[in-house]
């Protein structure tokens, strides 16, 4: 059984919620989103994807029609890191206490706070 501190699903459980994954496709999906969430904060990739196709879209020697799918797709990841990032604060959490990644408590001083609530005990402890 796989238990996420406040949700308890069996792995077939999962699997049906990921469109019939299997355990190995689904570690991959994982290792890679832990990968990313990682490298950058998630509001500080989300920021940077915008500005750079802000930037590209402005400048007059880029193609943007040939380019078209590119912008696309850096939209559609900084607007999954922002609707991420919004889950976050709704359900009261910290990036840690949702997705187990440190990236963003380890930016924006959050120790290991998992939940909002602790922020304040964090900062005041430091």
């Amino acid at each position: 059984m796989v238990t996420l501190k406040t949700i308890d699903m069996d792995f077939s459980e999962v699997s049906k919620k990921l469109g019939g994954l299997t355990a190995d496709q689904i570690f991959e999906l994982a290792t890679l989103g832990k990968g990313i969430l990682n490298m950058y904060s998630s509001i500080d990739l989300a920021s940077s994807l915008t500005n750079l196709v802000s930037f590209i879209i402005t400048d007059d020697d880029f193609d943007i029609e040939d380019n078209k799918y590119a912008i696309d797709a850096i939209l559609r990841i900084s607007k999954m890191l922002s609707d991420l990032n919004a889950k976050c604060w709704g359900e009261r959490k910290t990036m840690l206490g949702l997705t187990g990644v440190h990236m963003d408590n380890a930016t924006y001083g959050l120790g290991n706070a998992e939940k909002i609530e602790d922020i304040n005990q964090v900062r005041k402890a430091s």
